[in-house]
């Protein structure tokens, strides 16, 4: 097992802007086995379901295989070294019994007043990532959200992230998060902070790319700019390219800056 891991987002960051959109495109399957061989190993931290994410991999033309898949918002982590995903408990277990409480007590009791209100039009529920959806033509969701005491009411809480989209607002617990089982890519997979690079897109992989877990980030040209601030701040990586071509970029970027950095110093120590 490699010492380095690369964890990276699907949507908006290894995927998009080529078809077949649910495959890795041709150019990021050969990085990923490119920096395999080097001595990386490499895994997924997106929205996706364990099912999803291990069938990507293993329809996409690429050699080498996930170490670590981080699922659905970090609900779950799965081992993957042996060639299958196996759970790591107790985490999973875990994780479930919290979301179901959470669903039951938390959440369905602070989100009946906004279904109250009568303007939405079907709720999509999974425990860990509620979607409340309206018809985009009438509602302007951005704007609803701040102007509706039900939904202010839940946003002031702290108990939820309520993301406003075109057509629907997606309701996510603060605890269920992408970061959340980042904390065990040491002790289960070996995993120091200082050998872990992430890469997303998205205001949800702002919890991914700020983990204590992982020291370094990279994001693309697509990446929206709030992430792009962060990871600039922090000393990662931007790349010039969308999708998939600007995070091997930005990796390559990122990783020969500290070549770079370790050269000087062996330098002035000798």
């Amino acid at each position: 097992m490699a010492e380095k891991l690369f964890l990276f987002d699907l949507d908006g960051t290894a995927l998009g802007g080529y078809e077949p959109y649910a495959l890795f495109p041709q150019h990021f399957c050969e990085f990923l086995d490119r920096i395999h061989n080097e001595g990386w190993d490499w895994g997924i931290n997106s929205a996706w379901d364990m099912p999803g994410q291990w069938d990507l991999a293993g329809k996409s033309p690429v050699k080498s295989r996930p170490s670590v898949l981080i699922v659905s918002f970090g609900r779950g982590i799965y081992d993957c070294r042996s060639g299958e995903p196996v759970a790591v408990e107790p985490y999973c277990r875990e994780m479930e019994k919290r979301l179901e409480i959470y669903e039951q007590e938390i959440l369905i009791p602070a989100l009946q007043p906004v279904l109250d209100e009568g303007k939405h039009r079907d709720v999509i529920r999974r425990r860990h990532n509620y979607s409340v959806e309206y018809d985009p033509e009438e509602i302007d969701t951005a704007t609803y959200i701040h102007e509706s005491p039900a939904w202010q009411s839940m946003i002031k809480s702290g108990n939820f992230e309520v993301m406003p989209l075109p057509g629907a607002v997606r309701v996510r617990s603060t605890f269920c998060t992408k970061a959340a089982p980042m904390h065990l890519l040491e002790p289960v997979f070996g995993y120091k902070p200082e050998h872990v690079v992430t890469a997303g897109d998205g205001t949800p992989d702002i919890h991914l790319v700020s983990s204590p877990y992982a020291k370094y980030a990279v994001t693309p040209a697509n990446g929206d700019q709030m992430l792009k601030d962060y990871v600039s701040i922090h000393g990662g990586a931007i790349g010039k390219q969308d999708y998939a071509a600007g995070i091997t970029e930005a990796f390559e970027t990122l990783r020969n800056e500290k070549k770079s950095e370790q050269e000087k110093r062996y330098a002035e120590c000798n």
